[in-house]
């Protein structure tokens, strides 16, 4: 979409990536410009695989907020891609979330690019004309929430798994992007008690709330995914596809009109001393976990 490319070209992070194909040529890895993924497209079920891949926990840094753009991106104008699971390498985590550690004390022209990256990464997935889906088989908090909001069908797997936005736990305010996707997803009233008090929610009651669309065993959670995108991937790219711009573009129009005024407010907001001390204090408290 034009909104999208515009977005990444402001990030200079709009290319196009080598590939290298398996012999059949039925099967497509996006391989060598990408760190922190797998990118795989099979060309017979036209179904990509997005697998986030930076250990131990997925943490999203700036670098790997562009790879999942560009990465988007360039499915999204592949003719053989019609839809996109976003999956994790690691075993129980989806993504941890942001990557605090670029965070903490961070330069103000860093935490811009960081920002714009985060932006950049959310409205690539949400504004993706092809399906995609998101196979959670364990902890999404925060910007891993944030993923998984951004797309079209969530699986999430049994246990004691947790997803959830709790930015306000860590006294990171909410910006309105996030909100509206996760009150559009969940309703007004839960948004509002969920969002002000940082909730987590175990699987269970991330079904009920509706923020994710089905539970199911780990072992059945990509299958599961799989066997939706396959049904979802029969209905004309065309009219589905347009049929979701419909539905999204006032959210994606919001986002690119007042993204400038977002980043002033977010960079105000998190490179201030207290959101600052909050976040080295959360990062001494993790370390020292660690260290167990």
């Amino acid at each position: 979409m034009a909104c999208i490319q515009k977005t990444l070209r402001g990030l200079g992070v709009l290319r196009q990536l080598p590939r290298e194909s398996t012999v059949n040529q039925t099967y497509c890895r996006y391989a060598s410009s990408y760190k922190y993924l797998q990118v795989d497209l099979d060309k017979k079920t036209k179904v990509a695989h997005l697998t986030l891949a930076r250990k131990p926990a997925n943490s999203l840094n700036c670098d790997m907020m562009k790879e999942i753009a560009m990465a988007t991106n360039e499915l999204d104008q592949d003719r053989d891609c019609k839809g996109i699971i976003i999956n994790s390498c690691v075993p129980n985590i989806f993504s941890a979330g942001l990557d605090l550690t670029e965070l903490y004390q961070a330069k103000e022209l860093f935490f811009q690019d960081f920002w714009r990256s985060l932006q950049a990464m959310f409205s690539t997935i949400y504004g993706t004309k092809v399906v995609t889906m998101a196979a959670i088989e364990g902890h999404a908090p925060a910007a891993g929430c944030i993923i998984a909001l951004a797309t079209d069908y969530r699986v999430m797997s049994e246990g004691k798994f947790n997803i959830g936005l709790n930015e306000s736990m860590l006294g990171i305010p909410m910006n309105f992007w996030v909100k509206d996707a996760f009150i559009a997803t969940c309703g007004q009233r839960e948004g509002e008690r969920a969002l002000q008090l940082g909730q987590m929610f175990i699987p269970s009651t991330a079904l009920q709330i509706g923020l994710v669309d089905e539970v199911v065993p780990q072992e059945l959670t990509l299958p599961t995914v799989q066997k939706h995108m396959k049904q979802w991937v029969k209905v004309p790219g065309g009219a589905r596809g347009l049929t979701k711009s419909l539905i999204r573009q006032q959210a994606m129009d919001n986002l690119k009109a007042k993204a400038d005024e977002d980043l002033l407010i977010m960079t105000r907001h998190m490179l201030s001393q207290p959101i600052q001390n909050t976040i080295g204090a959360y990062l001494e408290n993790m370390t020292k976990k660690s260290k167990r």
